[in-house]
């Protein structure tokens, strides 16, 4: 069980990349490791340099968004004790998640970085993400009482975010100008270096960019 490899982390500090899951969950896991008291680092914003370090160290036929997170992994090798690669299983209760989030540890785990990594399993299918938290948290070396309130306090800050998503939806449909909705992951979205400041362009020539994943979603019997 990898997460008891890093049990009381102490003055240890955790490596968080900025690469695919890094943005639909960042707000998740930075209020849980606050509220928890461990110290932890991000990667850098993504460059060049960043990039040509995935590409180059990461396996040839792995896509494109796959290569960044490598490169934010190799970011961090000199920058941090222990990388925090979560293997994601399942995100949502009846679905399976991308290979590319249930493997990236395997991945990294199999090269010879000679670095420590703490990869939690988080599959919705077999257990809450309350449950999940507790379970990391407890792994870490906090106490039950804390780490039940870290649990609470960085899955209300997640629902938060979450519904925050209509409130901008309903702001880009009330602003003047054609709307043009875009398919793109997360992590292609906010992060401006890989989609080239798609948004800021598209205003440029007067169009609203709404993201997809701020669209309602509509319930089909």
């Amino acid at each position: 069980d990898r997460m008891l490899n890093v049990k009381n982390l102490g003055k240890k500090v955790l490596g968080i990349p900025q690469g695919l899951f890094y943005w639909q969950h960042k707000v998740l896991w930075e209020t849980f490791f606050k509220e928890l008291g461990v110290r932890y680092i991000n990667s850098g914003n993504t460059s060049v340099n960043i990039i040509a370090q995935g590409v180059k160290h990461a396996e040839s036929e792995s896509c494109f968004s796959y290569k960044v997170l490598y490169g934010h992994i190799m970011d961090l090798l000199t920058k941090a004790d222990v990388l925090f690669l979560p293997t994601y299983m399942s995100m949502k209760k009846g679905f399976i998640s991308c290979p590319k989030f249930a493997g990236i540890s395997d991945v990294i785990e199999s090269s010879d970085f000679n670095k420590q990594i703490f990869s939690p399993i988080i599959d919705l299918n077999k257990e809450t993400l309350e449950k999940s938290l507790y379970n990391i948290g407890v792994a870490l070396g906090s106490s039950k009482e804390i780490v039940k309130k870290a649990a609470a306090t960085s899955i209300y800050e997640l629902e938060k975010k979450e519904k925050q998503a209509i409130l901008i939806f309903n702001s880009l449909m009330s602003e003047r100008g054609k709307k043009i909705i875009i398919f793109a992951h997360r992590y292609i979205m906010e992060d401006e270096f890989i989609n080239f400041r798609i948004e800021v362009k598209l205003r440029s020539f007067g169009i609203v960019p709404v993201p997809i994943y701020v669209v309602p979603r509509i319930a089909v019997n």
